[in-house]
Parts: structure tokens; sequence; C-alpha cells
């Protein structure tokens, strides 16, 4: 027992003794810790025969770290079937109701496996949140509210469907990654109109269509659409240097993905799909002269990433080839034969 915590004691009883036969044979008190808690116990008078559950409560506070329960009998003797002492916990603040009735729009569509539960609150209690699910508590609602989606719980696990537009109604995410899945359909419109998304990781899905408007006018550091970044920096060095070249290609890349990005792959992070082209021109509030460049930057930019695809892809065929050759045996390394 903790001092000065507060516990629920739960007594079940039942007269199953034959002998006792009339309502006065057996009565007695109940107390905890030397004070009188249940005065006057009588069994079949308030069960009105046998073998019948009296549950008795109270709530008490415990002063030091023991806990007695003593049944003193005032006629005939005590009878006991069991004791249940339960902690009373302050019950949690609960996550946005408009927030949980989203998650389950979210978890009906996409088709969560079972094993990733999502019943219950989404937030409460603190140490068992649903899993791929990340809270924020708001001081001014008294409101758990959800301000991340995946937190690498929700890659990878063969989710399908589409994304709701109802997800805008998750107002405070700032991440979603979803990547690796099975995600079909247009990406949502709405998704643009949460003002705080900082990354959306989307790759390897099966979304198609253009990125909605909304999303290419604000720069998501470390958004993802299939396997493409965006690469918002760009036209920003664009519109302060002029002209596109290689080097503010690698420094947009570097700036959108991070230092650590520096270098790893040559010539990577040039590319933009098709779909980013329009979504650009159409949000940036540019000169005529401004646009035409970027326009052109971004149509040669679009030309030398398939080209390096289509190198990848050939040097890929050829990679596959020699393992090929290597697994079937004819391709052997040299050896020196000895006398």
């Amino acid at each position: 027992m903790d001092p000065h915590k507060n516990y629920s004691i739960w007594l079940h009883l039942a007269e199953i003794d034959p002998r006792i036969s009339s309502e006065g044979q057996r009565i007695f008190d109940i107390l905890i810790n030397g004070d009188i808690a249940l005065k006057n116990v009588n069994i079949i008078h308030s069960t009105g025969e046998h073998n019948t559950a009296l549950v008795l409560n109270r709530t008490i506070v415990v002063s030091g770290k023991t806990l007695n329960v003593t049944l003193r009998p005032s006629r005939g003797s005590h009878a006991i079937i069991a004791i249940e002492v339960f902690e009373v916990i302050a019950a949690e603040l609960r996550t946005s109701s408009e927030e949980v009735k989203t998650l389950l729009v979210l978890k009906n569509s996409l088709g969560l496996p079972l094993r990733l539960g999502w019943n219950g609150d989404p937030c409460v209690p603190r140490q068992h949140p649903w899993s791929g699910v990340d809270c924020q508590f708001d001081r001014v609602s008294g409101k758990w509210n959800i301000d991340g989606l995946g937190l690498e719980s929700l890659d990878n696990q063969g989710l399908r469907g589409l994304l709701p537009e109802d997800i805008s109604k998750l107002h405070h995410l700032q991440s979603i990654n979803l990547s690796g899945n099975s995600i079909q359909g247009q990406i949502p419109h709405s998704l643009g109109t949460i003002s705080g998304l900082q990354e959306l990781n989307l790759n390897g899905n099966s979304s198609s269509g253009r990125v909605p408007a909304a999303l290419g006018g604000r720069p998501l550091h470390g958004a993802s659409f299939k396997q493409v970044k965006i690469l918002r920096e760009l036209t920003s060095l664009v519109e302060t240097h002029g002209e596109e070249t290689s080097e503010l290609r690698q420094q947009a890349y570097v700036a959108a993905r991070g230092l650590e990005t520096r270098g790893r792959v040559r010539g990577y992070g040039r590319g933009v799909t098709p779909e980013m082209i329009p979504c650009v021109a159409q949000t940036q509030p540019t000169s005529s002269s401004f646009r035409s460049r970027t326009e052109r930057a971004y149509a040669n930019l679009q030309s030398q990433y398939s080209e390096i695809e289509e190198k990848y892809e050939r040097q890929q065929k050829e990679l596959d080839e020699l393992k090929q050759m290597i697994t079937s045996g004819n391709a052997h390394p040299h050896q020196q034969s000895s006398s």
C-alpha cells in the first residue's frame, strides 16, 4: 500500500451455510484499519435467500502502508467469500472526440490489420497509445490531439484502400509516414489545409494524380510522393541565381533531405515527376519571365532525370545478368594449377 492514496475495497459475500435459515442468525460489522466501514451486515436480509451474492464496496484513504479488513460478528459468526482491493487512479483526460472519429474513418478506409488494434482511446493511457499514433496535449481545450501518424509503425504494414478526405480533420498533424504500403487513389486535396504539416511520406504506394496545389505551395521538409522527393528549395535557388545548374540541384537536394545525403549517389536528387511541374508553376507568385525560366529549368530537370533513370536501369540489368552468371557457374575466378 502507498500512503495517502485512495483504495476501493470490494467484498463479495454469500450465505451458503444451510444451518442459517433466518435473517438474524448471522450479523457482523466490517472494519477497515480499525474503523467501522459497514455495520450490521445481514446477508440473508439483503439478498432474501441462500447462495445469492452480496457485493459491498467502500473507498478509503490509506494513511500507512498496510490495509486491515476485519469482520467482527455481533450475532453468530462472520462469513466472507472474497475481497478485492483496487488503487483509485484519477481518470486521464481523453482525446478529442472529432479526432478519434477521424482515426476510425482512416482505420476502415485503409483496412488496418487487427494486430494494430486501434480500439479504445488513441492517447490514453499514455503508456499504451495506438500503434503509429503520436499525441500532444492541448492545455487550452484540455484534450489530447494527434500530431503524428506512422512513427515507423504504419509503414510497410500492407495497408490498402484510399486516404480519406477526412484526414484533414486531424488538423494538428505535423508528420505522416504511410510509406511502403498499397494505398491507392488520389492524394487528398484536403491535406493542404493542415497548416502544421511538415513531413509527408507516401513512398512505395500506388497513389496517382497530381500533388494538391495547396501542398506544393508550402515547403514540406522531407516530404515524399512515391519514389521522388519534393525539392522546393530549387525554385528559390533558381529565382536567386536566374538559372538552374547541377550545383543548384545538389544544393536543393541536400537542403530537402539533410546533410547526410550529400555525395551519397552521383547525380541523385536531380529528378521530379511530371506532375510536380504544373504544381510548382501554379503556386509560385512570380513574374512571367521567371516563370518561363522556371518551367524551362524543370523541363530540363525532367529530361536529365529520365536519362539517369534509363542509365540506372541499364546498370541494374547488367548487374542482374552478372549475378545470374555467377550463380549458374558460368563465371569462375581464375585458379592457378599447382604442380
